[in-house]
């Protein structure tokens, strides 16, 4: 990098032989083109600028021939290789040095929202029906938040959004459920929030446990390590298009993070994830809160081009909370110094700045304790390890998925061959029934194709063979596995991919939902009305013990008695159907 003394009066002004220009995604960068260099550093301030926003009005851009971009304006006849954005650069930050101390550890969460309205926003938080996640949770809602209780226990968490009600009837508290410990849950709540919320405002990942006895979750990864990361890590994941450059991911950690003890180099599955014989539960923790803070570091890096803001942060030491439940000991040590520590309020207080303050828009990757920045450790702030633990950590979610795939193949394949007929026969009837629309069909009116069944079967199978390679290739199963699958192997995957509750027989819903991956969204409400009356039918056609699902006994029957005739229809669309052949 080159610092040269400054020649005139204005210090921003450029030496000679530099030149000032701006990349696509509005960077200043400096161009010496004698002697052939770039920088990002003004090269007598040393400071780094950007531009914000679309060309001024009458202003376009035209890429010449040569690569050059020549900036035009029509309407003033002037044309210029200067980004006109230029004049009204402003100067980067660095992180955090703008930001002025409002509160300290004595502060409360309900004294950092004072003034504010949350109406409209939408936090999810993890871990939340007790202790401090429940405390922020309360603060939020108060001021006009939309709260998702991310937990596991539903009588819990019931019973703290009742006694949140009892405080406030007007707050808008949801519980969802889910099971860090177990990644199929994690999915299935991911899943069910995209279906719910267009928006998520603040992810906020509070949940951990402490001082466990060693223990395997139902993935086989140590438990501190699955609850306290990597079902974060999956879920932060899998929302990711759910958050917006308006959004806020807050990690929280512990200070333990700088008692850790994973290595800066040649990270291994074992260190995160340790066998009983190489276990102690409070080095696990420390180790899982350092996981916590090089997680919320890589993630702001690969997100900061979209604007998303991720802090992790120390809410407190020794907050009474039932975090130190699993042991006697740490009981008494908490209750011992509980006089001495913050309270939930102020042990919430971190992260409601986090969330919230105005301050902290723009910055991203940073560690919070007391409601102020605060450097973390310097193991931390390894990015090779932060790298490592990425990669490690998304290796060892898509090996758990296809390790689930193969358990359910080879436990249930014989029963689910046959079950996964059921979903392929339901959706040539939807197809009979559905029809294409084209432009000279009003909306409502479906045209049924005459064909034959074995027609719509080989055209519907051979259709789908692609949707069933990608969901497989979604469900982390490798290309070359799927080649070398069998048809009935790929309808197996291809049927628990819909079986969203694993009970091997599919509900109206998932037939429903199968129907929406096989057409896509439908776009109008007569269409969906029209499938769901479609499902509706046939379930009561052949559900011949009511018991709301389908299963191969119940098929068989239903086919055998009606041999080349499909389940009935509604008069209505069966004549709308005519009019339209007619």
């Amino acid at each position: 990098m080159i610092n040269i003394g400054p020649e005139t009066d204005s210090e921003d002004e450029l030496p000679p032989s530099w030149e000032e220009r701006v990349t696509n995604d509005g960077n200043v960068y400096y161009l010496n083109h004698p002697m052939k260099l770039t920088q990002w550093t003004h090269p007598r301030t040393n400071k780094m600028k950007r531009v914000h926003g679309d060309l001024p009005f009458g202003w376009e851009k035209r890429v010449e021939d040569d690569g050059r971009i020549l900036f035009i304006n029509a309407q003033k006849n002037i044309q210029s290789f200067t980004d006109p954005r230029l004049a009204f650069a402003v100067e980067e930050q660095s992180q955090g040095s703008h930001i002025r101390q409002r509160f300290d550890a004595s502060s409360t969460a309900f004294s950092v929202l004072h003034g504010k309205d949350l109406t409209g926003r939408v936090a999810l938080i993890s871990g939340c029906n007790s202790g401090i996640g429940l405390e922020t949770a309360r603060s939020l809602a108060f001021y006009g938040c939309e709260i998702i209780f991310a937990c596991r226990n539903r009588k819990s968490s019931n019973e703290a959004i009742d006694e949140l009600l009892k405080e406030r009837k007007d707050l808008r508290l949801h519980f969802m459920s889910v099971d860090l410990s177990d990644l199929r849950s994690c999915r299935k709540f991911c899943e069910d929030v995209k279906l719910k919320y267009k928006r998520i405002d603040f992810l906020i990942l509070n949940a951990g446990v402490f001082a466990l006895p060693h223990s395997l979750t139902q993935d086989g990864i140590e438990t501190t390590f699955q609850v306290s990361h990597l079902s974060h890590f999956y879920i932060t994941l899998q929302l990711a298009d759910r958050l917006n450059h308006e959004s806020r991911v807050i990690v929280i950690s512990s200070e333990s993070h700088r008692f850790a003890t994973l290595p800066t180099s040649g990270l291994t599955r074992d260190q995160l994830s340790p066998p009983y014989s190489k276990y102690w539960s409070m080095i696990q923790y420390n180790n899982s809160k350092l996981c916590n803070v090089l997680f919320a570091h890589e993630l702001s890096r690969r997100w900061q081009s979209r604007g998303i803001s991720v802090f992790v942060l120390h809410p407190g030491n020794m907050v009474s909370t039932s975090l130190p439940r699993n042991w006697w000991f740490y009981r008494f040590l908490f209750a011992l110094v509980r006089p001495f520590t913050k309270s939930l309020q102020q042990a919430a207080s971190t992260t409601i700045y986090c969330a919230t303050a105005p301050e902290l828009t723009g910055l991203t990757g940073v560690y919070f304790n007391n409601c102020y920045i605060c450097q973390p450790s310097k193991l931390s702030q390894n990015e090779t390890l932060a790298k490592e633990l990425w990669r490690l950590s998304q290796e060892m979610i898509g090996e758990i998925f296809e390790s689930y795939g193969k358990f359910f193949y080879f436990s249930f394949s014989n029963m689910l061959k046959k079950s996964s007929i059921i979903l392929v026969t339901l959706l040539i009837l939807i197809r009979i029934t559905y029809g294409k629309r084209g432009p000279h069909h009003p909306r409502g009116e479906y045209i049924v194709k005459r064909e034959t069944k074995k027609q719509e079967f080989t055209e519907h199978l051979s259709h789908d063979a692609e949707h069933i390679e990608e969901d497989l290739t979604g469900m982390h199963v490798h290309h070359k596995d799927v080649a070398e699958m069998t048809e009935e192997e790929k309808s197996f995957y291809y049927f628990k991919i819909h079986d969203t509750d694993n009970n091997d027989n599919l509900d109206g819903l998932e037939m429903i939902k199968a129907a929406m991956h096989r057409h896509g969204n439908f776009e109008m409400q007569d269409e969906l009305n029209h499938v769901t009356m479609v499902v509706d039918e046939f379930l009561d056609f052949a559900d011949l013990n009511k018991d709301g699902f389908l299963n191969y006994a119940e098929y068989i029957k239903a086919m055998n008695s009606s041999q080349d005739e499909s389940p009935p229809l509604s008069s209505t669309n069966e004549e709308s159907s005519e009019n339209q052949l007619n």
